[in-house]
């Protein structure tokens, strides 16, 4: 399944890559910069021809692409340098899993639907993905939200302090 997934998504680029190609040479005359547009182009259509060929062959897919530990080097170097300016990110340990979570759990947030997102992260079955439907908070306060019944106010409860001594005195952590 995973070769087929790969094979449908480097046709999808093609495709895709070609109908820019007509689009830019039949209107060139419309854009101000159109050699730009097709220095873009040459640019995706080189690195979409280099990947497929990375991913046809898997004996030669080490030496094209960067390597997980370059990744995660990188990434250090760059929090290191983030810390500077937000401190509360020394102590976060940033992978390259988690900026593909925090970056699904975006997407979900901006309402894109759960196929793309499991599109966009390579998943071979959509099950996988479920995850990000039932870890989305907001989702789940607006639902609530909406479903708030009659005379009841909209928002967050907050409870009285005399609720909050309450509840101290049951559990006994006053």
């Amino acid at each position: 399944m995973r070769e087929q997934m790969w094979r449908a998504v480097a046709l999808f680029r093609v495709v895709t890559l070609a109908y820019t190609a007509v689009i830019i040479i039949r209107d060139h005359d419309r854009y101000a910069y159109p050699a730009a547009g097709l220095g873009a182009l040459a640019i995706m259509t080189g690195w979409t021809v280099l990947s497929i060929v990375a991913y046809a062959r898997p004996v030669g897919r080490r030496p094209w692409l960067i390597a997980a530990d370059a990744i995660q080097a990188r990434l250090g170097k760059y929090q290191q340098t983030a810390v500077l300016t937000c401190p509360s990110l020394a102590d976060k340990k940033i992978t390259p899993h988690v900026l593909r979570h925090t970056r699904a759990m975006r997407m979900r947030a901006a309402g894109h639907d759960i196929s793309m997102i499991a599109l966009w992260l390579g998943h071979e079955d959509i099950s996988s993905t479920q995850k990000y439907l039932h870890a989305d908070l907001m989702t789940k306060e607006r639902a609530l939200d909406r479903a708030t019944a009659d005379g009841t106010p909209p928002g967050r409860y907050q409870p009285t302090d005399a609720m909050l001594d309450f509840l101290d005195k049951l559990t006994g952590s006053s």
